[in-house]
């Protein structure tokens, strides 16, 4: 699957938005991929209380937390390897996005 976002395109976000749906395209601060990027967009998958399939198992996404996927599941960094992501690190939520 290709990525949903490519280098160059314009991503317009909404930074006030604090209620996360699952399906919501996220921007992340980097520091959520260990600083080897400024920020990055997942997908929402699961929020608190749902359970999620992990590499480890089973697992119920703790409160301040959400579970996200990157739309390239073969090629993402995302909670698949770097668990659930703390609410604090979202910067907000895109809404459009011009090519």
């Amino acid at each position: 699957m290709e990525p949903a976002y490519k280098d160059g395109q314009i991503v317009f976000v909404n930074t006030l938005n604090r209620s996360y749906r699952v399906g919501d395209a996220v921007v992340i601060d980097g520091s959520f991929f260990n600083g080897s990027v400024a920020y990055g967009i997942k997908r929402i998958s699961a929020l608190p209380g749902v359970k999620v399939d992990t590499p480890e198992g089973e697992a119920v996404v703790p409160e301040g937390a959400v579970f996200v996927l990157g739309d390239n599941e073969e090629m993402s960094l995302d909670s698949r390897e770097l668990g659930f992501l703390p609410i604090e690190k979202i910067k907000g939520v895109v809404y459009e996005v011009r090519r």
